[in-house]
C-alpha cells in the first residue's frame, strides 16, 4: 500500500514525476496495447446510455486452441527436449537428486 500511494498512475514516483528538473524528459511510448482497457473503451465508445451502477467485467471469449482454425493456432514447440535433459546442465545442490 506504502509504494502505491507514492507513485502516480504510471508507476513514476510522485517525487520524480513532480520534480521541475524532469520536466520534457518523458515520453509516451505507445508500442504496446492493452486490449482489456481497449475492449472497455471501446464498449463505452458505443454505449453511449449504460445503465448507472453497470459493472463492466473483461471476459476472454477466445476459443481454445484445439477449437481455432489450423492457421490461428499457437506454433507447436520446437524443442523435443524433456525435463531431464534440460536439469542434467543444473547445479547440483541440495535437493537436486529428485532431478
Amino acid at each position: 500500500m506504502l509504494y502505491e500511494q507514492n507513485v502516480n498512475e504510471h508507476g513514476i514516483p510522485f517525487r520524480e514525476a513532480t520534480d521541475p528538473e524532469m520536466d520534457g524528459w518523458y515520453e509516451v511510448d505507445d508500442s504496446v496495447v492493452d486490449y482489456s482497457v481497449a475492449a472497455i473503451e471501446d464498449y463505452r465508445k458505443n454505449n453511449k446510455n449504460i445503465e448507472p451502477g453497470t459493472q463492466l467485467r473483461i471476459v476472454n471469449t477466445r476459443p481454445d486452441e484445439e477449437d481455432r482454425p489450423e492457421a490461428a493456432r499457437a506454433p507447436a514447440p520446437t524443442s523435443q527436449e524433456d525435463l531431464s535433459a534440460v536439469s542434467a546442465g543444473l547445479p547440483k545442490g541440495e535437493g537436486s537428486e529428485a532431478l
